[in-house]
């Protein structure tokens, strides 16, 4: 089993990344890394699929909301199919934390286990992922505060 985390420290508030990263049917934040969302169901256990584009094999992958604690600012998923990609019992986590009023922390979690690819392949492709993340963070939030 791989078990990778990605931390970083934003200046936004814990509030205004927690509104994003909390709300499991949020497409915008998989933007770039994705080509398509559809959304089933509501609170946990709803599930959301994502169109792969052709780097990423093409198809479709399937995540199930597993935790939401608005508390803690931390959610929780699972691939429950996998589509095209090498890995499986794949899960992650997303936690936001408070770091003053203005910046927070936060802390991806992901583990699974690759397949038919070296484990540093499956890193690689992982971290890929987050960087998209991350950058999506950052311009939704600097168009809400006004920045370009």
């Amino acid at each position: 089993m791989q078990h990778l985390e990605y931390a970083r420290k934003l200046p936004y508030p814990a509030a205004a990344v927690w509104e994003l990263v909390g709300d499991f049917a949020n497409s915008e934040i998989v933007a770039g890394f994705v080509d398509r969302v559809e959304i089933e169901g509501e609170g946990i256990g709803m599930e959301r699929i994502f169109y792969l584009p052709a780097r990423l094999g093409g198809g479709a992958v399937r995540e199930r909301l597993e935790e939401l604690d608005p508390v803690l600012r931390r959610i929780g998923y699972r691939l429950t199919d996998n589509g095209p990609l090498p890995w499986t019992g794949y899960y992650g986590s997303i936690m936001v934390t408070p770091c003053g009023p203005d910046a927070c922390a936060i802390l991806v979690d992901v583990r699974f286990t690759p397949i038919g690819i070296r484990p540093e392949e499956a890193a690689a492709i992982s971290m890929s992922n987050m960087d998209h993340f991350f950058a999506n963070l950052a311009r939704i939030l600097d168009a809400r505060k006004g920045r370009s």
